[in-house]
């Protein structure tokens, strides 16, 4: 169906929204996993992102099916703007969001809800186990290094500039509350890259009581072919819009000290090398490289970063970025050729 009707009246404690685009490989396997959970207060909303596989079709047979799965097909718009779709479409008090090709804990809605329950927190952190393409665990990743439990805040915030691991939206489960502080729909959907952190940053910002619970009740599908492993044109606008929004963030809260300005811009710095290694390994041809090249460094906190330099940043990202910024472009693809032949890029 196109247009959502509840199939019953009710709110219920926890609608999981999924994103699908062309997921038909491991979709069924997804929503098995969350069909079989322990706490059977939830729906299921499905948004069929314009697939052009069979994944529409497999969407509707499990709305057939089963009384808490409702879906909605549209044509594409991205990740971002799909999960968007779902939180407008779903009636539950809490919201999860889960990837199409990604599994859950049996216990995960049961674990969130009692945590729930006894802090009335509006945010819950989790960790999750990594698995293969076959569904096999390979390791546990955590959501953040501080202890579990209640969290401030700050202390959120200060980890955020720092690591990306707690950037996926997936290990987070929220309150209907938080949801509708986020940027724009024109500047979510020039975001190709970095979604997940741009959606985390207003939730963690206005929630008043935060939990990690240290349990990995999500099921990451590693996928070397995913998006964000890959580059692809217009990607880098992500530099000009996701860790500025964490700045300004940061800024609202007074959160702004030399010391975490300090980690924003090294962190900042790594990601601009990452993104110009990409597009230096790509195949794109060589003017399309240098005029990615010149885009970025025209960018706001390109120029802030270089206040930096002295005090911020890993020693290869620094001298990366000291070539970049003078537009010795050819300087610069040397040094990230010899990173690689090196085996450490």
């Amino acid at each position: 169906m196109t247009d959502i009707e509840k199939k019953d009246g009710t709110d219920r404690m926890f609608s999981i929204v999924i994103p699908v685009y062309n997921a038909e490989l491991f979709l069924a396997e997804t929503l098995n996993s969350i069909l079989a959970q322990t706490f059977s207060d939830y729906e299921i909303i499905l948004v069929d992102d314009g697939s052009t596989d069979g994944s529409g079709v497999l969407c509707d047979r499990f709305e057939n099916e089963h009384d808490n799965i409702r879906v909605v097909h549209q044509s594409n718009s991205g990740q971002i703007l799909s999960r968007k779709r779902g939180i407008a479409e779903a009636s539950g008090r809490y919201i999860c969001f889960v990837d199409a090709d990604d599994l859950t804990a049996p216990r995960m809605l049961e674990r969130v809800n009692r945590v729930i329950c006894d802090t009335k927190c509006d945010l819950v952190l989790f960790d999750y186990s990594r698995i293969d393409a076959n569904g096999k665990e390979t390791g546990t990743g955590h959501a953040a290094s501080f202890p579990g439990g209640v969290v401030r805040r700050e202390t959120v915030f200060k980890e955020m500039l720092t690591s990306e691991r707690l950037n996926p939206v997936w290990m987070k489960c929220v309150s209907r509350r938080l949801i509708g502080f986020e940027a724009e729909a024109d500047t979510l959907k020039s975001v190709r890259n970095g979604e997940d952190l741009l959606q985390s940053i207003p939730l963690i910002e206005h929630a008043e009581k935060i939990y990690y619970l240290r349990e990995p009740l999500y099921m990451y599908r590693m996928n070397m072919n995913s998006y964000s492993n890959n580059y692809h044109p217009g990607q880098h606008i992500s530099l000009n819009v996701v860790r500025p929004e964490l700045f300004r963030a940061v800024e609202r809260l007074g959160l702004d000290t030399s010391e975490n300005m300090r980690a924003f811009f090294g962190r900042y710095m790594e990601n601009i090398v990452k993104n110009l290694k990409m597009i230096s390994n790509s195949d794109i041809p060589r003017e399309e490289k240098q005029r990615y090249y010149k885009e970025i460094s025209e960018y706001e906190f390109v120029e802030r970063t270089k206040k930096y330099l002295p005090t911020a940043g890993r020693p290869y990202d620094k001298a990366v970025f000291f070539f970049f910024s003078r537009r010795l472009w050819r300087v610069m693809e040397l040094l990230l050729r010899i990173r690689r032949r090196g085996g450490r890029g």
